[in-house]
């Protein structure tokens, strides 16, 4: 997983660039931007990210300079801002839909993993009863 700084700068490319798998110029203050102001990036702080977003194999970089980059995102950048959401929708609310919102995903594995021990069992006695039968 990328670090949050990372995270963001790449959330705010992928909104710029939009769904285009093309290059697509970018400003440096533009993407400054888009990034919450809470993380304080400056224009080396964002050269450091978009470095290792492209190191990640996220997005390719054509050229850039101080001022501007030349960004195309990479099929990857578009699975982990996928998985970023999910993520995001998930971390800490637990399984919801017919479990419910207070149940956790440790908790439903346990009790759908002793609801299998316990039918498997049952089957297991009943078919040892059944050759018992059979072979007396």
């Amino acid at each position: 997983m990328i670090q949050e700084k990372n995270n963001e700068v790449l959330k705010a490319i992928v909104n710029l660039v939009g769904e285009t798998d093309a290059f697509k110029i970018l400003d440096a203050d533009e993407i400054i931007a888009a990034v919450p102001s809470s993380l304080a990036l400056d224009k080396n702080g964002l050269k450091e990210a978009i470095k290792e977003i492209s190191d990640r194999e996220m997005v390719k970089v054509k050229y850039s300079n101080d001022d501007e980059y030349c960004l195309a995102l990479l099929p990857k950048a578009k699975i982990e801002e996928d998985s970023i959401e999910v993520m995001a929708g998930t971390a800490k609310e637990g399984i919801v839909g017919k479990i419910g919102k207070n149940w956790s995903l440790k908790k439903s594995v346990f009790f759908a993993a002793l609801f299998g021990a316990l039918v498997g069992g049952i089957i297991v006695t009943i078919l040892s009863a059944i050759v018992i039968a059979l072979v007396k």
